[in-house]
């Protein structure tokens, strides 16, 4: 009987030591799988934290570039606008330079002329020592008729000015100029666009 007990006492003690192991086994797997999973969690983390830094790097990158392109635009932008208006306002001018020159030539003319004349001497005290100047195609044209009128010495100027006069007073240190090409010069001065 001893024998027999004593392969009983083997076996259960070879029954222990393989459940204690499966056991152990069991064990070690649980906690390799838990370190596994801290260290694939760990990594994961880390690759996440990487992942948005670069992301960020780009981002920033994306954000300075966009800022750059919109920047270019707006001033190339304001650069073709302002060339259109430069451009728009100089048509303007040489169209209304065109259109007067061929009105000082219009029967109508010399009634402007005149009112012209007319103002410019409001707008001073003393006429006696002034000086009515009227374009050189005026003052072949009018030059008896106006002095006869406001009896004023008539001399000339460029027909650059196209018409219109300037009254000058050497002794009062007066100066007006109401020619038709420094109005139009005023007038295109002040065009605005909104």
């Amino acid at each position: 009987m001893k024998e027999e007990e004593l392969i009983k006492k083997i076996e259960r003690l070879e029954n222990n030591c393989i459940t204690t192991a499966k056991t152990e086994n069991e064990e070690l797997k649980k906690e390799n799988n838990e370190i596994e999973a801290k260290l694939l969690d760990e990594k994961l983390v880390s690759y996440e934290s990487e992942i948005e830094r670069k992301q960020n790097i780009e981002f920033g990158k994306l954000q300075r570039d966009y800022n750059k392109n919109i920047f270019v635009y707006n001033m190339e932008s304001k650069k073709k606008i302002t060339q259109f208006k430069d451009t728009l306002i100089l048509n303007i001018h040489k169209t209304l330079i065109e259109r007067f020159f061929e009105y000082t030539e219009s029967d109508d003319y010399i009634n402007y002329l005149k009112n012209n004349i007319r103002q410019v001497l409001e707008r001073v005290k003393k006429t006696e020592d002034c000086k009515i100047f009227v374009t050189k195609r005026d003052v072949e044209r009018y030059k008896d008729e106006l002095m006869r009128e406001f009896g004023v010495e008539v001399d000339e100027i460029s027909d650059e000015n196209i018409g219109g006069c300037m009254l000058v007073n050497i002794k009062e240190k007066i100066s007006i100029d109401n020619t038709l090409k420094n109005n139009i010069f005023e007038c295109v001065k002040n065009i605005s666009f909104k």
